[in-house]
């Protein structure tokens, strides 16, 4: 394989998988989002009409570099990835607005008493507490 065609293979997984985090983190869960959300309007005195972002940040660690290299491999690190990512009910929460920017680390409450057909958890609501908070750079 020439080295050219090498360098662009890497780059194009490379950006699938930017692709692939960024919409896992816009497929952000309902109640983490609403919760961080409502205690960041709550703590921070700030209307919700001037929350200007609130997303779940997804960390995928980088793979190394011969599985980063491989295509086939790469799809294989990317879907133990993302089947972590789904698994996991904890979550990073980053809110910003009103000058302020504050990172909620949340986790998803769950209600066993009516499961679906196949499913054993369902989500209600979720709990937050604050992580981190900066001045927001706009």
């Amino acid at each position: 394989m020439s080295q050219a065609f090498s360098s662009f293979a890497v780059r194009g997984a490379r950006a699938g998988r930017l692709a692939w985090v960024l919409a896992l983190a816009s497929c952000a869960p309902a109640p983490v989002v609403q919760e961080a959300r409502a205690q960041f309007a709550r703590h921070e005195y700030c209307p919700t009409s001037r929350i200007e972002s609130a997303r779940d940040i997804v960390d995928v660690p980088p793979p190394p570099a011969a599985i980063a290299r491989d295509p086939d491999r790469l799809k294989l690190w990317d879907a133990e990835a993302q089947r972590r990512a789904a698994a996991s009910s904890s979550h990073r929460v980053v809110v910003s607005g009103c000058g302020v920017q504050v990172e909620y680390v949340c986790w998803d409450l769950w209600d066993d008493a009516e499961p679906l057909p196949g499913d054993t958890r369902i989500t209600k609501r979720a709990g937050c507490h604050e992580n981190r908070r900066s001045a927001a750079t706009f």
